[in-house]
């Protein structure tokens, strides 16, 4: 499958990537992976269980 690139610049991207870190530092979640019927997803899981 071929990458699309969605920023315009790498320091754009750098940017971007800093204030969603940034974010990320104040929550705490587990990285998983979960197969869908269009391939292997990355994803963020956040907040109680059984809720």
């Amino acid at each position: 499958m071929n990458r699309i690139d969605v920023f315009k610049s790498k320091e754009g991207r750098d940017k971007i990537r800093g204030y969603y870190n940034q974010i990320l530092s104040f929550v705490p979640f587990t990285k998983k992976y979960a197969d869908t019927s269009y391939g292997k997803t990355f994803l963020l899981e956040a907040g109680s269980k059984g809720r």
